[in-house]
C-alpha cells in the first residue's frame, strides 16, 4: 500500500475513534453504579420496560395545540395530530409561524405514543381548564387531547397553568421538526 493511504487511515482513526469512547461532560458527572445483582435490580425496578416504553396503550387518539398571536408578536397557528400520525394545520401568522395556510402532513406513529405516555403521566385529563395570569399581553395558548372518547382543553395564558403542561406545549409544538408535509 502507499504511504497516503497509511496516513489517511491514521487521520480517520484520530478523529472517530474519540467519538465512540466519550459521551460529554454530562456523562462524566453521572455516578458509576457498582454493577452488582442488587444494583440491576435497583435500575429495573425503577424502569419502565421495553415494551411499557413503546405500547400504544395509552388511550389518547387526538393531541392539538393552537397559539394565538399577542399583538401580532408571536406564532398564531393551530396543530391537530392523529394517533396514526396524521395532523392538520392552520398557519395563521405572526412571529415564528412554521409555515402559513392549511397544511397535513405526518409525524412518526413512536413520537405521537411517546407524547401520549407524557399526556398520562402528566394526568393532564385532571388539570384545570384555565390558567390566566393578571397581564393581557401574554401568550395564549390552548391545548386538547382525546383520550378514551373524552375531549379536555387547555386555556394556558401567559403560562400560568403547570410546568408540565408549559413542556407539554413545548414537545407538541416540536413535533413539527419530524413532520412530512404533504403536498398540496
Amino acid at each position: 500500500m502507499d504511504e497516503s493511504i497509511y496516513k489517511m487511515i491514521g487521520i480517520l482513526l484520530v478523529l472517530v475513534l474519540p467519538s465512540l469512547s466519550y459521551g460529554g461532560e454530562i456523562e462524566d458527572m453521572h455516578p458509576t453504579l457498582e454493577r452488582s445483582r442488587e444494583a440491576y435490580r435497583e435500575i429495573f425496578e425503577s424502569s419502565r420496560s421495553y415494551e411499557a416504553a413503546n405500547s400504544k396503550d395509552h388511550g389518547v387518539e387526538v393531541i392539538g395545540i393552537e397559539r394565538r398571536s399577542t399583538f401580532g408578536s408571536g406564532p398564531a397557528y393551530t396543530l391537530i395530530i392523529k394517533s396514526d400520525g396524521t395532523f392538520r394545520y392552520v398557519g395563521h401568522g405572526g412571529l415564528g409561524v412554521a409555515k402559513l395556510g392549511s397544511l397535513t402532513g405526518t409525524i412518526p406513529e413512536w413520537l405521537f405514543d411517546r407524547l401520549s405516555h407524557y399526556i398520562v403521566d402528566l394526568d393532564y385529563m385532571s388539570l384545570s381548564s384555565y390558567y390566566q395570569v393578571g397581564a393581557t399581553d401574554q401568550a395564549l395558548v390552548y391545548t386538547m387531547v382525546v383520550s378514551q372518547g373524552t375531549r379536555k382543553t387547555i386555556q394556558n395564558h401567559g403560562n400560568a397553568g403547570p410546568t408540565g403542561l408549559w413542556a407539554l406545549q413545548q414537545a407538541i409544538e416540536n413535533t413539527l421538526r419530524y413532520a412530512v408535509w404533504n403536498e398540496e
